[in-house]
């Protein structure tokens, strides 16, 4: 009976062996495990469909915003900047699912060449078409999961959203309302006329102060025009007269300690010796015109492009706390304490989903 046992054991041992080695086999193992793989990365990787209204963040995925704030500043975000971040990137999900919804990736030229490049890189055909390598990519669902089409989404959505409240035209009352609210940022340097007396070291050696003292002397006798004063020195590569030029020129081309002496200098009287990084100059300050807030003429086009940017930033604003009352957002905190975004008073629901986490929101 043993031995009985013992042959039909082995029986059974090569039977299951040969099974174990058969190709069908491996192939229907094979076949399984890519089924379940592919379920399994459809349901993280495929990406929001159509019409979902709920987004979630995982703690993984906050830390990934932190560590890209670290790489980027160098520094560890503080809990307002966390909140920021994770602000921005709700906004950009929502931005995303919305540019999906209108079908802003449907016919896109950019989301197309994108896709067929992927392919390309991967196809085992170099002489497939585009329209076959599109259709794969779609099939695979790669648009709902490379970046770089989920960005230009997103900037195409933003950009829609902008335009959207900069139809309505730039008036006149629009422009001087601008510059009364924000002129600083058009203001007008201080400017200065001047005409300069150059002595040049390498020409004049040990003469030198003892010319820049007789110079002087002779254009304050009132002896010599303003315009001739020059021609008692020597030829300056940069010219002897700088007109209606800032301080941060004059600066930039002569020097920090010629630009403080000038400054100070009184209109209509010539002063000196003042030195450069060149040499030694007499210089007479013939006009100083203080800074200004220029006429809405002068700046008309930054005017114009200043409302512009204003109406889309504030229509992007409203657009997107109108979308944001259309979702529930979760965000994992891992048993941290949960982050209060800054938006949330703007509408829906920011559910921490965490142990022990409160409602937000709404």
């Amino acid at each position: 009976m043993e031995l009985a046992h013992l042959v039909q054991a082995r029986v059974v041992l090569t039977r299951l062996r040969r099974v174990a080695l058969s190709p069908v086999l491996h192939f229907l193992v094979l076949g399984g495990l890519l089924v379940v793989a592919d379920v399994a990365w459809s349901r993280l990787a495929a990406g929001p469909t159509r019409g979902d209204r709920t987004i979630v963040f995982t703690a993984a995925d906050v830390r990934q915003l932190r560590r890209g704030f670290e790489q980027q500043y160098g520094t560890v975000p503080s809990a307002t900047e966390q909140n920021v971040l994770v602000d921005r990137a709700v906004d950009d999900e929502i931005l995303y699912r919305r540019a999906l919804e209108i079908g802003l990736d449907r016919g896109n030229r950019v989301v197309r060449q994108r896709l067929v490049a992927i392919m390309r890189m991967l196809a085992d055909d170099p002489k497939k078409d585009e329209d076959a390598l599109y259709r794969e990519a779609i099939a695979l669902r790669l648009d709902r999961t490379d970046v770089v089409i989920r960005r230009h989404l997103v900037q195409l959505m933003t950009l829609l959203l902008k335009r959207s409240g900069q139809a309505r035209p730039v008036t006149e009352a629009d422009l001087d309302g601008a510059l009364e609210r924000d002129g600083d940022r058009y203001r007008l340097p201080a400017e200065l006329t001047l005409t300069q007396v150059f002595l040049d070291p390498a020409r004049r050696g040990p003469a030198l102060q003892a010319d820049a003292q007789r110079i002087l002397a002779e254009v304050r006798s009132g002896r010599v025009a303003p315009e001739a004063a020059p021609g008692l020195g020597d030829p300056f590569l940069l010219g002897s007269r700088f007109t209606k030029r800032s301080a941060a020129e004059i600066r930039r081309l002569l020097g920090d300690s010629f630009a403080s002496a000038v400054a100070q200098g009184a209109p209509g009287e010539w002063s000196g010796p003042v030195r450069s990084s060149y040499g030694l100059h007499l210089v007479l300050v013939e006009k100083r015109v203080p800074g200004r807030v220029p006429a809405v003429a002068q700046v008309r086009n930054q005017l114009v492009g200043r409302v512009l940017e204003e109406r889309g930033d504030e229509a992007l604003r409203v657009k997107l706390a109108e979308m944001r009352r259309q979702y529930v957002v979760r965000i994992d905190r891992a048993g941290e304490e949960p982050i209060a975004t800054a938006k949330a008073a703007e509408g829906g629901m920011v559910l921490p989903v965490a142990p022990h986490a409160r409602e937000l929101g709404d």
